[in-house]
């Protein structure tokens, strides 16, 4: 092998080791860096009957102030309310938690990150490894994962949340058509392991499904390549034909579902479409209203959600905007363009980064009042600077500037990473998790 191939891969090599180390940090972070719980995750917690250990709110009450780290099992199992491929890898992660628990049958979210973390790992060495024979593709590859191992992707990994399994799926399916661009695997097991992939991505939540209809076109295209010469079969027509079925029939399955169970969820969605998004957004909110079919009643709602009001009160004053077709809405902004142009504008000039910054990220967000009581000339009380709403404190930022360190910037210190006024241990994390395997830039 040429100098320049061992520098190359010896290169990627080392970028790789920095993705894994960076991953193994953010998991092994103390306190806990996690996304809470805004809702999502419920749906696992009842399946498995969990409640975090400490947590005074009731069974199965969204915690969107921080994350909890200890797990108890505190109910029987409940029947999945949404069918998922995420219960295969939940149902490992849950086996390990619980095989590790205490006397006292306490669970860790992070024993049961473990294996998910692992096993996404070991596929992307393997990966990896095939591709050391071209140098540029490992050292593109290593450079794409570490860019991906952002604390963006990484705060979902200590959750109940499905995003981090469809993420490493995902990871791993770019990386199986990254062999096959530099011919380090077949055509034929590439389509085969990536219909795969996009199967377990497809069925993850039931926002993906739509993605069962590229496995049918990729299982179809590996039926013709199995052919090198001749007629196709019928037999093979058979075969793409039942599996073009197999991957229509759930996405049918769950539209037709959705009309019966999914009211709350589509309600929502068109709330927020219409009285937070278009209203505002238009010059004429009056005329716009009336273009959606919806009477001048529902005007009161304007800049309102579920969120802010309850769901008797539209059901009562408006309860055709619950279910107002999609379709209505389409027609509407085609003939009035200016509020979707104006929209777009909005989220260009005052989004604020991809982190879910109305959840908080860090565990255990009261432990900062007694630190401050303990600590007050490394940590003083300063409100003046708060940059927020939902804030911890003009003394985290001022800890950002001094420490430089990027984790405060991406993980939302600077701004609300605790909503609804609950601290979080800014101090922790910005002096104890300063390494280069954090810093985005």
């Amino acid at each position: 092998m040429s100098r320049y191939k061992t520098g190359a891969n010896l290169l990627a090599c080392l970028i790789l080791i920095a993705a894994t180390l960076r991953a193994f940090t953010f998991w092994a972070a103390d306190p806990m860096l996690a996304y809470a719980n805004n809702y999502d995750q419920i749906r696992t917690l009842k399946v498995f009957g969990l409640h975090p250990k400490d947590s005074p709110k009731a069974l199965y009450e969204r915690t969107p102030e921080h994350p909890w780290r200890y797990f108890i099992e505190a109910d029987i199992r409940h029947k999945a309310t949404h069918p998922s491929s995420d219960r295969i890898f939940k149902s490992i992660q849950v086996s390990a938690m619980a095989a590790f628990r205490t006397s006292d049958s306490v669970m860790d979210i992070k024993v049961a990150a473990l294996p998910l973390l692992l096993g996404w790992l070991v596929g992307i060495w393997l990966i990896f490894r095939k591709l050391t024979a071209r140098p540029l593709a490992a050292l593109g590859f290593a450079v794409w994962i570490l860019v991906v191992a952002d604390p963006i992707n990484l705060l979902f990994l200590n959750t109940w949340y499905a995003e981090f399994s469809a993420f490493a799926v995902t990871t791993l399916f770019v990386g199986i058509a990254w062999l096959w661009l530099f011919q380090r695997v077949s055509l034929r097991k590439a389509l085969i392991w990536g219909a795969v992939c996009l199967a377990l991505i497809s069925f993850n939540r039931n926002q993906y499904m739509f993605l069962l209809l590229a496995v049918a076109l990729l299982v179809g295209a590996a039926l013709l390549l199995s052919r090198q010469r001749g007629k196709l079969s019928a037999a093979s027509v058979a075969k793409w034909v039942l599996v073009a079925v197999a991957c229509l029939l759930p996405v049918l399955a769950y539209n037709a579902a959705a009309k019966k169970r999914m009211y709350l969820e589509t309600a929502t969605n068109r709330i927020d479409t219409v009285f937070v998004a278009l209203l505002p957004a238009s010059k004429d909110p009056s005329r716009m209203l009336e273009r959606l079919g919806l009477p001048p009643e529902c005007m009161r709602f304007m800049g309102e959600s579920l969120y802010t009001r309850p769901i008797p009160e539209f059901e009562t004053h408006c309860p055709e905007s619950m279910r107002l077709p999609l379709l209505r809405i389409a027609k509407a902004v085609a003939l009035e363009p200016g509020p979707l142009v104006t929209i777009i504008r909005n989220i260009a000039q005052h989004h604020r980064g991809f982190l879910q910054r109305h959840i908080g990220h860090i565990e255990g967000g009261e432990r900062l009042h007694r630190y401050r009581q303990r600590h007050p000339a490394v940590l003083p009380v300063d409100r003046s600077a708060d940059p927020g709403p939902f804030r911890t404190g003009g003394s985290a930022a001022h800890l950002c500037r001094r420490s430089r360190s990027c984790l405060c910037r991406v993980s939302g210190l600077e701004a609300e990473a605790a909503p609804l006024g609950f601290d979080v241990p800014a101090e922790r994390v910005a002096v104890q998790l300063r390494p280069v395997f954090l810093d985005s830039g």
